[in-house]
């Protein structure tokens, strides 16, 4: 424009020679909107150094300080974008704050010069394991940019450095249960956000990179969460976690996220013939987890092609893995009529054969220390092929229309794994295989009876431990008198039920119903005399072993210190000293998952209260504010009071081996001293 004007050297020194201050600097570049000023600047080398970010080691925080030359190449990039993306590159910073600006100005530019920033911002990107600010939302809009201006190269390359997952801490490869999730470099709002806003962009112009992006990070972050014990490589607990794959509903973690984003990816892509549905049943095939199976039952159910369907169904192994069972029971059932004979005889024969009985009776010789009886596997086999003719029941020949109603008549009303709840709506958790109205009825030796019996059948889809104990909690909650007086009873159940009665005991410590403390903290001793390796091998929906009922029995005791209705009486205090004290032995937690839970921005108070030896050192301060408390009433206290320490000597010897470094360096067990510290003065 005419009223630029190419600054002379002498209007350069004299204006630069001003700069000696950061707010003359601000001045300065807030109110300059020449762009014929770029290259005299960088030749004086103000582009070269920008601020470094801040850093609170102590307080674990980080300042990205504004630079005022970045906000002006900003704003001059819609103006000289070839000159500002010249200067921009040869720019190397940490600065947050700055790599916004460049972001600001890349967006202004054209797709192809913008393909080029993005080329150089990718491997600063890859080393940064957090995003802050606006930052992700710019490079959505950049990756957006990139695919809809013909640079789909860029867009999905910008897109994976962008998106990449990693896992919330170390992962342990002997976890029974896996306690990582995954994260993004950025919040998972802001996530789902980008890959709604970006993947039905790039899938019009690239849909065979775009698929293919969304099966790599959707089986990297299945990696990073996925139970490393699981003798199935395949095996990913999709079936828990997106139990639905016709349901379209929000989600927090960046597995349902990236599920979403697959699945509706793949159904544009067959509706609108952006590639064919062999292609992308191959692309499907070849990824390593089940979710993906999930996802090509899915796909040919809703875009049928008879030989896929066919090569689906006459898989045995899709036909016996339980976490397909939905997806694969609605193909059959669809589909049975139009097979070729070959291929329905080939599924009765399977059907014949009856399940892998192994699950079922190391399950119950696990809950019932005895093995099943055979006329108890045989009915287990028969359930089964119960379930199966009933899905097909309408293209049954007389012979097998016989037996399916020769079966419904004898076991009871099938299972539809379909609608894996009996009420026909979808399955959204653990279930129990008695409802809270029928335990609440049963007698105290039915109910004992029963969780001794009772064994889950290893359909991920069926009732489960996990469930049961669920239910339990709510029962115990409501009758906590009766329960707790019986409490002997439950010494030798499995894990996952203890956990549940007493979570049920310490929840109802508010609903004013005192109940018996013997018989419960009998069972709390035998709980936390049980073996760390008292392991749930096999069981579906069961608790690793006794490392959370043990927590559990450190937080009932903790509420019952302070219960205004119902807290323990002084009498009990050996015993509960018994308790407590050898939960403070537990290796929990190690320093390897605490240098990872705080890597991943957990602080110490909250690992305390979520670790065993964390959760015990709580109650302990807390046991000895309940001596002290039980005797403020008696007439000798001042007495007692003033031998400080020497009243508990028990207590002091734990708090002084605990905050010894060497013996305990645990930073999270050290925050309990100091969210203590007032009391303990």
């Amino acid at each position: 424009m005419k009223f630029w004007k190419t600054p002379t050297p002498e209007k350069v020194a004299a204006a630069t020679a001003q700069l000696l201050h950061m707010e003359h600097r601000r001045f300065f570049f807030e109110k300059l909107q020449n762009p014929e000023w770029l290259a005299p600047l960088a030749e004086q080398g103000y582009f070269s150094k920008p601020p470094m970010p801040i850093r609170d080691e102590a307080a674990g925080t980080v300042q990205f300080p504004f630079w005022p030359e970045s906000g002006y190449l900003s704003r001059m990039a819609n103006l000289r974008p070839d000159a500002v993306l010249k200067i921009i590159l040869k720019i190397e910073t940490d600065n947050m704050q700055v790599h916004s600006d460049f972001a600001n100005a890349a967006l202004q530019m054209s797709p192809a010069l913008a393909a080029q920033f993005a080329s150089a911002e990718i491997p600063w990107v890859n080393k940064k394991p957090h995003l802050y600010a606006l930052l992700p939302e710019k490079y959505g809009d950049m990756i957006c940019l990139l695919g809809e201006g013909g640079q789909a190269d860029a867009a999905i390359a910008l897109a994976e450095a962008v998106l990449n997952v990693f896992p919330s801490q170390a992962p342990k490869e002997t976890e029974e249960v896996s306690l990582v999730h995954a994260r993004g470099r950025f919040e998972s709002w802001s996530y789902e956000q980008i890959v709604q806003k970006c993947f039905p962009v790039l899938l019009e112009r690239s849909p065979k990179a775009a698929i293919a992006l969304l099966c790599k990070l959707l089986a990297a972050s299945i990696a990073v969460t996925r139970n490393k014990a699981s003798k199935n490589e395949r095996e990913d607990r999709s079936y828990s976690w997106y139990p639905n794959l016709d349901e379209s509903r929000e989600h927090d973690d960046i597995n349902g996220i990236l599920v979403t984003a697959l699945r509706d990816a793949l159904g544009v892509a067959a509706d609108k013939g952006l590639l064919d549905v062999p292609a992308l049943f191959a692309t499907l095939e070849v990824q390593p987890y089940g979710i993906f199976q999930r996802l090509m039952l899915w796909l040919i159910r809703k875009h049928s092609r008879k030989e896929l369907v066919e090569k689906c169904l006459r898989s045995k192994d899709m036909f016996s893995t339980f976490s397909l069972r939905r997806e694969y029971s609605s193909l059959l059932s669809e589909q049975f009529a139009e097979l070729n004979p070959e291929a329905r005889k080939d599924i009765f024969s399977w059907i014949d054969a009856g399940p892998n009985t192994e699950n079922f009776i190391s399950n119950r010789k696990y809950f019932s220390g005895k093995e099943p009886s055979a006329e108890e596997v045989r009915d287990f086999v028969e359930r089964m092929q119960r379930d199966w003719l009933f899905l097909i029941q309408a293209s049954l020949p007389e012979e097998y229309k016989a037996k399916f109603l020769d079966l419904e008549k004898r076991l009871g009303a099938p299972y539809d794994a379909r609608a894996p709840r009996a009420t026909g709506g979808e399955w959204v958790g653990p279930t129990s295989p008695k409802t809270e109205a029928e335990l609440s009825l049963m007698s105290d030796a039915e109910l004992v009876a029963f969780l001794r019996s009772w064994t889950p059948s290893g359909d991920h889809f069926q009732p489960t431990p996990e469930g049961l104990g669920r239910v339990l909690t709510e029962v115990v909650k409501k009758k906590p008198v009766a329960i707790a007086a019986m409490a002997d009873k439950f010494v030798g159940m499995a894990p996952t039920y203890i956990r549940g009665i007493l979570a049920g005991l310490q929840q109802s410590l508010g609903e004013m119903k005192p109940f018996d403390w013997r018989p419960v903290l009998n069972l709390c001793q035998w709980v936390v005399k049980q073996a760390a390796g008292s392991e749930a091998k096999g069981v579906t929906d069961a608790d690793p072993g006794w490392g959370w009922s043990k927590s559990e029995v450190a937080r009932l005791i903790d509420a019952g210190f302070t219960s205004e209705t119902n807290a323990i009486p002084l009498g009990q205090r050996d015993i509960v000293w018994g308790i407590l004290e050898p939960l403070m032995a537990d290796a929990d937690p190690t320093p390897e998952d605490e240098a990872e839970s705080l890597k991943a921005g957990s602080d110490p108070e909250s690992i305390s209260i979520n670790s065993r030896r964390g959760v015990a050192l709580h109650a302990i301060v807390q046991y000895a504010l309940w001596v002290r408390r039980n005797h403020e009433s008696t007439n000798d206290f001042a007495a007692w009071a003033a031998k400080g320490f020497d009243a508990l000597p028990e207590v002091r010897v734990i708090l002084d081996a605990h905050l010894d470094p060497t013996k305990d360096s645990s930073l999270a067990i050290r925050s309990v001293y100091g969210r203590w510290f007032p009391w303990m003065v």
